[in-house]
């Protein structure tokens, strides 16, 4: 493997955006506080009996369904969607050392920013916009204000309460956003319900939501390859 020796100017604009950013840290929401903003894109208008009259879109850029709770989404979709975005989640506390020392490395390339991103720094990103890649590329600085905001969350949120929002809060394919659309979109079934093949072309489009059917086939394959999981029965999503 071809190693790049990082310049020490490098190594501490890293260490100097920690600290700054850890000096100056700021107030992440709580679990409850992302859960009660969560709205669907459809909008429903019930009887006095609680009957269904009429749905109606009212958010013309995603489609978003109700939020499911982590207990009603798949166990193989959970799996796979760590193995593909964070392979320690549960052994890190919102920043993956070793995965920033490997991106130093590989000299702070693109792709070795974004293996560096942890799902709670993933989900950081999500719930504020100054955190979020400009035109694709993140910064160093970027990333570092992504570390310290994960961190920072990690205090006061547990580690299911953040794959659970994760889950409901990320693009899967197109306008679908958040497992529940995503899962009855592309598969026509509930979270719950979701196998093993159906788990690795979801966790395979989280990383490139509109990635060609070749290229998302050869990532889910990698996945199943990681997971030790058969492939026989791999599919295609409907759309």
């Amino acid at each position: 493997m071809k190693v790049r020796i990082v310049s020490p100017f490098t190594l501490s604009s890293l260490l100097f955006a920690l600290w700054f950013f850890h000096a100056n840290a700021w107030t992440m929401p709580t679990y409850q506080e992302v859960r009660q903003a969560y709205v669907k894109s459809d909008s429903t208008l019930l009887d006095r009996r609680g009957q269904i009259l009429h749905e109606l879109r009212t958010d013309p850029d995603r489609r978003r369904l109700e939020w499911v709770s982590l207990k009603n989404i798949s166990p193989s979709l959970q799996e796979a969607v760590i193995a593909a975005e964070d392979r320690r989640f549960y052994e890190h506390s919102g920043i993956d050392y070793q995965a920033f020392a490997t991106a130093l490395c590989q000299g702070l390339t693109s792709a070795g920013l974004r293996g560096a991103s942890t799902i709670s720094m993933q989900l950081a990103a999500r719930m504020d916009k100054d955190l979020r890649a400009v035109k694709g590329r993140k910064s160093i600085w970027q990333k570092g204000k992504q570390a310290l905001a994960a961190r920072e969350m990690e205090r006061s949120w547990s580690k299911d309460q953040i794959l659970e929002a994760y889950l409901n809060l990320v693009t899967f394919r197109g306008e679908l956003q958040g497992i529940a659309a995503s899962s009855r979109g592309l598969f026509g079934k509930d979270p719950h319900g979701l196998d093993q093949s159906e788990s690795l072309i979801l966790a395979a489009l989280i990383r490139s939501p509109g990635a060609p059917s070749a290229n998302l086939s050869k990532r889910a394959l990698h996945l199943a390859t990681l997971l030790k999981w058969p492939t026989d029965g791999e599919r295609s999503p409907q759309r």
